[in-house]
């Protein structure tokens, strides 16, 4: 598994939907943004279930700007996304194999100079089922679904 810098190699929508999304926090100091090569469209797809969920309702922040401003809570006094030890790391695995037809694996890591937070989802791209497959995957979806 080869891993590259956000911009290089990686298809438009991804880069497009990610930038949107954490250029609202003034993140032009990250630059340790990582990402698996996404080479097959479903998996594009996965990922932007993951990141565009709003809830049960659709309404209010998305997972991905719930993640971001919970780590940004987490360091009140730092601008942790501009920090240089600060690493968003992104993949997305084809797991249809083990799960059925249409799941993939998806998994968002943020790791700051003393913390690491780990994300893991499997995503039904036919159905857009999500299912949190780790406590703080399970705790975020939580805090998109019941806060507007």
């Amino acid at each position: 598994m080869s891993k590259i810098a956000i911009g290089v190699s990686i298809p438009v929508m991804i880069i497009v939907g990610l930038s949107f999304g954490l250029q609202m926090y003034d993140t032009s100091g990250l630059e340790n943004i990582q990402t698996e090569e996404f080479d097959i469209s479903k998996q594009e797809i996965a990922w932007n279930i993951i990141k565009s969920y709003k809830g049960a309702d659709d309404e209010g922040s998305n997972l991905l700007d719930t993640i971001i401003t919970q780590t940004e809570n987490a360091y009140p006094n730092e601008k942790i996304l501009k920090h240089n030890d600060t690493i968003l790391e992104i993949s997305v695995q084809d797991i249809r194999e083990q799960k059925g037809v249409g799941f993939y694996e998806v998994k968002f890591t943020f790791q700051t100079y003393d913390d690491v937070r780990g994300y893991i989802w499997y995503v039904n791209i036919e159905t857009e089922e999500i299912i949190p497959i780790n406590s703080g995957a399970s705790e975020m979806m939580n805090i998109v679904d019941f806060s507007d």
